[in-house]
């Protein structure tokens, strides 16, 4: 069974109840986290809470990258996941795709997804209650951040960009940065590779040639006295302010026990070691892709 987790954000409605379709104001129920089935419909997503009755037409907020965590499963249309998110219940939209659904969950964050649904037995009360918080402030950061870094994904497709390896100690790592107008590093994808100690998928985001948002998602191999060795799901995603300090962070599975400032400074030194190689090809003009 495959499992994701620490990613953007959802949520749900306390009951899976909204205004009925295409009410000009729309009743918001703020919730905390939930946990429901998530299914791939023709048209969208759809959410039925564990502890409520029917499914909910998903809406996602800017930045909450649901669909493509989604597609990183490779799940088939209409099969299930579990999943755990955070936000508040909607009216469905007015017209188009979701129109005729009764409910609507505005998604601002997922936190964990797996294919295992048998912690959740829909409309059986078995799911993780909603209280009635808002999301912090800390959330509403990591989202802006997100949704900023997300956008300038989406237009990389024509940007110039440098590939590079890096090699430290047992691990090694490939990337490609992705250059502004002016030469300026503005995303570096990066896969690294730790061997039979696990794998990490890391994604940075840089406005003026500062990181401003960064995300990790991997694997850790289970060293710990306790432990029995497994390799164990991690994830790190982090907004960072003009100092260069996490500013909002989330953190899941092993290898964070220093805190989100630690990783971030971790991220920022190891970023600077691959700036480093961009700069030297292009300085001497090497072919870019």
């Amino acid at each position: 069974m495959s499992a994701v987790a620490a990613g953007a954000v959802a949520c749900g409605g306390e009951s899976g109840q909204a205004g009925a379709p295409g009410a000009a104001d729309a009743t918001r129920i703020v919730t905390d986290t939930i946990e429901g089935l998530l299914k791939v419909e023709s048209d969208g997503l759809t959410l039925q809470p564990c502890d409520a009755g029917g499914p909910a037409w998903v809406v996602e907020a800017s930045g909450a990258d649901l669909r493509s965590a989604v597609a990183e499963l490779r799940v088939g249309g209409g099969i299930p996941l579990l999943a755990r998110v955070v936000g508040e219940s909607v009216n469905p939209p007015a017209s188009g795709p979701g129109a005729d659904r009764a409910a609507a969950i505005r998604v601002v964050q997922w936190v964990y997804l797996a294919e295992d649904t048998s912690g959740c037995v829909a409309g059986a009360g078995t799911g993780v209650a909603a209280s009635s918080e808002p999301p912090t402030a800390e959330q509403e950061e990591l989202a802006s951040a997100a949704a900023r870094a997300r956008q300038i994904r989406a237009g990389l497709a024509e940007a110039r960009r440098v590939e590079g390896r890096l090699v430290e100690g047992d691990a090694s790592s490939t990337f490609t940065a992705f250059l502004g107008s002016a030469d300026e590093v503005i995303w570096v994808d990066e896969r690294i590779d730790l061997g039979e100690y696990g794998s990490r998928e890391v994604e940075y985001a840089l406005s003026g040639g500062a990181l401003f948002y960064v995300k990790e998602t991997g694997t850790i191999r289970d060293l710990s006295p306790e432990g029995n060795g497994e390799l164990l799901p991690r994830g790190f995603e982090a907004a960072v302010d003009a100092d260069g300090a996490a500013s909002a962070a989330r953190r899941s599975g092993p290898g964070f026990e220093s805190g989100a400032d630690a990783a971030v400074r971790g991220a920022r030194s190891h970023l600077d070691r691959l700036l480093e190689q961009v700069r030297r090809r292009v300085d001497e003009s090497e072919p870019i892709g």
